[in-house]
């Protein structure tokens, strides 16, 4: 228990569904929906209510078919929300623009602390990766990433850019 929230963890045979309303007026604290079809509209409504929420640090969409509108409305979210934590968006379809996007609102937010994207359906590229690093080692608040790059120089740059970041953090 959470004050007057609780862990709601939305399983695929759940019989009660937060609306989107229900969580922008505070009545859910959603943590995890992973490995479900849930549908677009609704992780973009969920992303839309995180704007707002106070509650919530740590949110997962682990595979839930998630695309580019839903990490340009958790990018939009991240900009303003100063609760988040951790967020989740591992196994994917994500495409580089989208994860781009979600990187690209590290600029604003210095509250996350974890970000994980990696396993998408398609692999990001080169370009992108080399883009993503750049704004990692800009970011002085984020402590864990969770991608695996592809070419060893991001991967090397991106993991100095958390080995400070950890160091400047005192951990």
């Amino acid at each position: 228990m959470v004050g007057h929230f609780f862990d709601f963890i939305y399983f695929a045979q759940a019989t009660h569904k937060p609306t989107a309303r229900q969580m922008l007026n505070g009545q859910y604290y959603c943590q995890y929906c992973e490995d479900i079809n849930i549908p677009i509209p609704t992780l973009k409504a969920y992303a839309e209510a995180l704007m707002k929420n106070t509650v919530v640090e740590r949110f997962s969409i682990v595979g839930t078919r998630s695309n580019n509108p839903v990490a340009f409305a958790l990018a939009e979210m991240l900009r303003v929300n100063t609760t988040l934590k951790s967020l989740n968006v591992e196994s994917n379809f994500i495409t580089g623009t989208g994860i781009l996007a979600l990187i690209e609102s590290l600029q604003n937010n210095t509250t996350l602390l974890e970000l994980k994207i990696d396993n998408q359906s398609q692999p990001l590229g080169n370009k992108v990766e080399m883009e993503i690093v750049s704004i990692l080692e800009k970011n002085t608040t984020l402590l864990k990433f969770g991608y695996h790059f592809t070419q060893q120089g991001p991967r090397l740059r991106g993991s100095n850019a958390m080995m400070n970041n950890n160091d400047l953090g005192g951990f």
